[in-house]
C-alpha cells in the first residue's frame, strides 16, 4: 500500500528544511525508490510516511515501532497514552474500525541535528458496523528524534495540535 503524505513544496512551502529536501529527492527519484523497500525512516521527513504506512496497513506492532519506547500519544481527550504498552492499546481500539489517514506535512522545523517540530494536516475516515463512513480531521504537532542507529522515531504525537483539552486532575 502506498502511503497518503503529501508535502508541501514550492510556493506552498514556508521556506523550511522538508520541502526542499523531499523535493530534490522525489526529482531524483530517490524517495520513491527509498520508499518501495525501507520500513525506517532515515530523515525527519520519513517518520511521517513510515507512520502513515504502518497506520493504513493496520499492523498495531509496525505503528508502534514508529515511537520512541517511551513515546507519547495525545487524545483529543487529553489523555495521553506512553510508552510501548498503551500506544499497543490505542492503537488496538483504533484499529478495530478499520481507519484509514492521509497526511499533508506542512513544515519541519528542525531543533539541532536530532530534533524536529512536524506540523501538518490530517484526514482519516473508518466505516462504522452498520456501514457509514465517519471522517475527521486536524492539525498536528508532532516531535521527532534521530535515534542512536540514525532512524527517526515520534516522540511525541499530538493529533490535535492546539485543540487538546486540558485533562482536569481529579
Amino acid at each position: 500500500m502506498t502511503a497518503q503524505v503529501r508535502l508541501k513544496t514550492g510556493a506552498e512551502s514556508s521556506g523550511h528544511w522538508a520541502g526542499d529536501q523531499w523535493q530534490a529527492l522525489m526529482n531524483k527519484g530517490k524517495f520513491s525508490q527509498r520508499r518501495s523497500y525501507m520500513n525506517k525512516a532515515y530523515t525527519a521527513a520519513d517518520a511521517h510516511p513510515i507512520n502513515v504506512r504502518a497506520f493504513n496497513s493496520g499492523d498495531i506492532e509496525s505503528t508502534v515501532a514508529c515511537y520512541e519506547s517511551s513515546g507519547c500519544f495525545v487524545a483529543k481527550s487529553g489523555r495521553v497514552a506512553r510508552g510501548t504498552e498503551e500506544l499497543r492499546e490505542v492503537y488496538r481500539i483504533t484499529f478495530a474500525s478499520k481507519p484509514t489517514i492521509k497526511v499533508d506535512i506542512g513544515e519541519i522545523i528542525c531543533a539541532g541535528e536530532d530534533l524536529a517540530l512536524v506540523i501538518g494536516q490530517w484526514v482519516s475516515t473508518a466505516q462504522t458496523p452498520v456501514g457509514k463512513t465517519n471522517a475527521w480531521s486536524g492539525t498536528y504537532i508532532d516531535i521527532v528524534r534521530k535515534q542512536p542507529d540514525g532512524t527517526w522515531k515520534l516522540v511525541l504525537d499530538n493529533p490535535n495540535g492546539v485543540d487538546v483539552r486540558t485533562k482536569q486532575s481529579a
